[in-house]
């Protein structure tokens, strides 16, 4: 009796340090006891997360180290492939709670930069849409057609005041984008 006293001790006290750890960083309650004491457990070496990423992020599947500055987090990858460099590098040091934080803060910053620099390129007059499709994310690369098909449906519809063909002609570019983007697939 004297045992199983200790050890309810000792999972409630295990329990509530757990807890705490997931108060800290709310994506820890997405993983089970036993792998998040698996990370805690190893948390002085940054690069043994790289296995828990997918658990711990939506569509992280690495992220990318510095050769030299081991601890220093340089970009993140998704399952597919493909790379979004941090804007702002980030030190996977100290306690792995507080850093996984730096690390969301970082890339939410970074994916904001670079949908900032796909919806100034989507502006463009000109801009070549597979050549844009192909230079950023692909969930990037999908706002931005969006967005230009917003400000060509805007100008149709804004010109239609003037000229009765305007929507005719918007519909025939949306069907070339489309034809586009179809070969483009297959």
């Amino acid at each position: 009796p004297h045992l199983l006293e200790q050890l309810e001790v000792c999972q409630k006290s295990l329990a509530g340090y757990l807890e705490k750890k997931r108060l800290v960083f709310p994506r820890f309650f997405f993983v089970s006891d036993p792998v998040l004491l698996e990370i805690l457990g190893q948390a002085s070496d940054p690069h043994t997360i790289q296995e828990h990423l997918p658990s711990l992020f939506d569509n992280v599947h690495s992220v990318d180290f510095h050769e030299k500055e081991r601890d220093k987090i340089l970009a993140f990858s998704s399952q597919e492939g493909e790379t979004v460099q941090m804007s702002k590098p980030v030190r996977a040091t100290g306690n792995v709670e507080d850093w996984l934080c730096v690390l969301l803060a970082s890339q939410r910053r970074s994916l904001n930069d670079v949908i900032e620099d796909a919806a100034n390129g989507s502006l463009k007059e000109q801009m070549e849409l597979i050549s844009f499709m192909d230079q950023y994310p692909s969930q990037v690369g999908i706002l931005g057609i969006q967005l230009l098909w917003t400000r060509d449906a805007e100008v149709a519809l804004t010109n239609s005041r003037t000229d009765k063909k305007a929507m005719i002609k918007a519909d025939d570019h949306f069907q070339e984008l489309l034809a586009g983007l179809i070969d483009n697939t297959l």
